[in-house]
């Protein structure tokens, strides 16, 4: 789910509410930190781990919901190979604590 909310930009949508008011974003501190430490590990680990290739397939699967056969077709992936990716990645976010 946070690969799907990542690539289809949805994970920093409450970091922009809580920054609208200035008293809001002081009432709810801790929840505004919380989504930003989320969001930059999210980020982190994407940059870090996928290639710039995999992150635009990833951006593909979980952004633009392309089905398995449509990228295999698009990438010249397959779906195995893929999924490698995924997994290293959910490592990788599990092992920064999310």
């Amino acid at each position: 789910m946070l690969l799907t909310e990542y690539f289809n930009g949805t994970l920093d949508k409450p970091v922009a509410s809580y920054e609208v008011s200035g008293w809001f974003l002081e009432a709810h501190r801790d929840e505004y930190d919380d989504v930003k430490r989320v969001s930059l590990i999210v980020d982190n680990v994407v940059y870090d781990t996928l290639t710039t290739f995999y992150q635009n397939v990833f951006k593909a699967k979980y952004g633009d919901r392309m089905t398995s056969d449509d990228l295999h077709t698009t990438f010249d992936r397959t779906p195995t190979a893929i999924r490698k990716q995924k997994y290293k990645v959910k490592r990788k976010l599990k092992e920064a604590g999310l």
